[in-house]
């Protein structure tokens, strides 16, 4: 049998796994069986095991983002157009048929199902953003928003500004988005997934005044909410010389240019905070990677990816590691490459030949394509302490008990020792990493094997007799992610989502996907 270890991949002192989430069978059947070309649309995604939406829309409705980011236009979904993606809870797209008016955003689960469709007729549309209650939030060119459930019901409207909007982004927690205008005023938007969004504009960047007197346009932000107050920093793109600025501003007050030294005031083409919100990672236009502090007093790694231009996509996985995704490359061996980035500057190179789509979730990075949903994360380091090789912690121990026992090796009984003389609590101890692995495993048979050495341990203990609570708990636990993981229910969650989500929010879940029968 496979061990949890045989696919970690090691980085330093962290190991990761890319482990298969679904194959997406639905998406094999659209576009006369041709599937989904993800080259041909524009993507992005919820958290917290929420749906996927795939946007595609004529050209006179789709909004250039930004200054590297191309216009697309595709033909897809038995011959129709896509335009926008969003992965990891609900998926929406928008097609449009050949010979029609109205572009179409259909909604996905995970798994590739559909879930419900939105005939648009607005303005361009220049992002759609998941909220953290899983409301769809379409942002127009013309400062509007329009909010759909995830069966593509209208829920609400409301309107930023007057002022044409150019692009927006969230925060990682979901409740904050932030756009930019096409003047470069920035306005922050707090529950926004609420019925009555708190909208305010953040103070004025001072753009800082290039040789010649020319006004400094804006390469790339980001939301820089570390200090609790919302904070957006800027880049400017470079000068004449090729020197570029940071500026930060929040909603009370604007910080201005943070002092770089001269070698740094580089033109960053992406910014990204982590979701923990004490490190940020940026780009250069040539290629370089740096990962500092987000009050920018230290540099933890600089990266040379051998490339002379920026990432399609650059993402936090958790805040443990950066992934790069590279599409087109000229390369014998792969036309598209993730680059997983550690904290101590280690890498390793994902190489693929088909277009992706990657989307953060609180712990994770997701990774889609025509075919497959896969799921790149650290491994908890409970999992860790079990199953690396040389373990020799307590968990570890009581595990190798076990098969000890079911081989009937009176080395059992020596492990079980070792436990007890590691002191009151040290059997304890392994019972409680035991029950801990088990609740992060994915395979229910080596989940079953950990609950069974607990179960082994706890027979040894002075008073056996004692309400297993931690045992009973962790079995519903698994009981519960097993179910919602499922292929046709499609929630492809962690326990560390589920326990910053709850069990409450949860249910509710089921209910706004009208899978109210799974509550029983």
């Amino acid at each position: 049998m496979e061990t949890p270890d045989e696919d970690w991949i090691w980085m330093g002192k962290c190991a990761f796994e890319k482990m298969m989430l679904y194959s997406l069978d639905p998406w094999l059947t659209l576009n006369m069986g041709q599937g989904v070309k993800l080259d041909r649309m524009r993507c992005a995604g919820s958290a917290f095991g929420g749906w996927n939406a795939y946007p595609c829309i004529k050209p006179e409705y789709f909004h250039p983002f930004s200054n590297n980011i191309k216009p697309t236009v595709c033909l897809c979904f038995k011959m129709i157009h896509f335009f926008y993606l969003k992965c990891k809870g609900p998926l929406a797209m928008t097609p449009l048929a050949p010979g029609k008016a109205k572009p179409v955003i259909d909604i996905f689960s995970p798994a590739g199902f559909r879930l419900g469709e939105i005939f648009w007729e607005g303005a361009k549309v220049i992002g759609l953003i998941w909220s953290s209650n899983e409301d769809l939030h379409i942002v127009q060119e013309n400062g509007k928003v329009e909010v759909y459930s995830v069966c593509g019901k209208l829920l609400s409207q409301y309107s930023i500004t007057s002022r044409g909007l150019r692009d927006c982004k969230v925060s990682h927690d979901g409740k904050t988005m932030v756009v930019r205008t096409a003047d470069n005023q920035f306005w922050g938007i707090k529950d926004f997934g609420s019925l009555k969004p708190t909208i305010r504009q953040l103070q004025d960047i001072d753009m800082l005044v290039g040789t010649g007197g020319i006004a400094l346009d804006v390469a790339s932000w980001t939301i820089l909410d570390h200090t609790g107050a919302l904070e957006i920093l800027v880049s400017t793109i470079g000068d004449e010389h090729g020197k570029s600025d940071l500026i930060a501003t929040s909603e009370n007050f604007s910080i201005g240019d943070l002092a770089l030294a001269e070698k740094d005031r580089k033109e960053m083409s992406m910014i990204q905070i982590s979701p923990n919100k004490k490190l940020v990672v940026m780009c250069t236009v040539d290629g370089m990677i740096n990962i500092t502090s987000s009050c920018f007093t230290k540099r933890s790694v600089t990266y040379n990816t051998n490339k002379n231009f920026a990432p399609t996509q650059l993402l936090w996985c958790g805040s443990e590691c950066v992934v790069a995704y590279y599409t087109d490359l000229a390369d014998i061996t792969c036309t598209d490459m993730i680059i997983v980035i550690g904290l101590d500057g280690s890498s390793t190179e994902l190489e693929y030949n088909e277009r992706l789509f990657l989307y953060e979730d609180i712990d994770s990075i997701h990774i889609v394509s025509g075919q497959n949903h896969e799921m790149l994360y650290k491994v908890p380091n409970s999992l860790v302490s079990i199953f690396e090789v040389g373990a020799i912690g307590s968990g570890a121990t009581l595990f190798e008990a076990l098969g000890e026992y079911e081989n009937r090796s009176p080395k059992a009984d020596e492990h079980i020792r070792d436990l007890k003389d590691q002191g009151p609590d040290g059997l304890a101890l392994g019972i409680e990493q035991c029950i801990e692995a088990a609740r992060h495993l994915w395979n229910p048979l080596w989940q079953k094997k950990l609950l069974r050495a607990a179960a082994f341990g706890r027979d040894f203990l002075p008073s056996p007799s004692s309400p297993p609570d931690d045992f009973v708990r962790a079995s519903k636990i698994l009981r519960t992610l097993y179910s919602v993981r499922n292929y046709h229910i499609g929630i492809p969650i962690t326990y560390y989502m589920l326990e910053k989500m709850t069990l409450s929010v949860l249910l509710d879940r089921f209910d706004q996907r009208m899978l109210a029968y799974i509550r029983l």
